[in-house]
C-alpha cells in the first residue's frame, strides 16, 4: 500500500494540533485540535473557512469552552495518541486526496475528513456557519 504524503501545510497543522492538545490539557488528540491547527496556521483550509465567513475567533473560543474541563497533566514532549475519530478523519483525508488525484494530503483534505463524520462535535461547530461536507 502506498504511504500517504502530507503537504508542508498539513505537517504544520498536525504539529500545531499537538501543541493545542497539550495547551488544552487533553489526554488525546482529537478533531477539535485539528481544527485549531487549521485556524492557527496559514493554510488553504483556513483560507476556505475565512472565505465562507466562519468566525475563527469564535470557533476557537467554542473549542476552548468544550475543553475547559480537561485536566490531564501533559508533558509537551510526550507522544499524544489520536482518538478513533481523529484517526478516521486522517484516513478520510487520505481518501479525499486520492479521490481528487492529489499527490499529497493537504489541509483541505483534512477539513473534508473532519466534516465527513456528521456526529463529530467539531462538525457541529462548523455547521453553525453553514459549513458541511456537501
Amino acid at each position: 500500500m502506498m504511504e500517504n504524503k502530507f503537504s508542508e501545510g498539513m505537517d504544520r497543522v498536525l504539529r500545531h494540533s499537538r501543541l493545542e492538545a497539550n495547551r488544552l490539557k487533553s489526554e488525546f488528540l482529537n478533531t477539535e485540535h485539528f481544527l485549531l491547527g487549521i485556524i492557527g496556521t496559514e493554510n488553504s483550509a483556513r483560507n476556505i473557512l475565512e472565505a465562507l465567513k466562519a468566525d475563527l475567533v469564535q470557533i476557537r473560543r467554542k473549542i476552548e469552552n468544550i475543553s475547559i474541563n480537561n485536566n490531564f497533566n501533559s508533558n509537551p514532549d510526550r507522544s499524544i495518541m489520536p482518538t478513533k475519530l481523529a484517526e478516521y478523519s486522517l484516513k478520510r483525508a487520505a481518501l479525499e486526496s486520492k479521490q481528487y488525484r492529489s499527490d499529497e494530503v493537504n489541509t483541505i483534505h483534512l477539513l473534508l475528513g473532519i466534516l465527513y463524520k456528521i456526529d463529530d462535535p467539531t462538525t457541529h461547530i462548523l455547521e453553525a456557519y453553514d459549513i458541511d461536507y456537501e
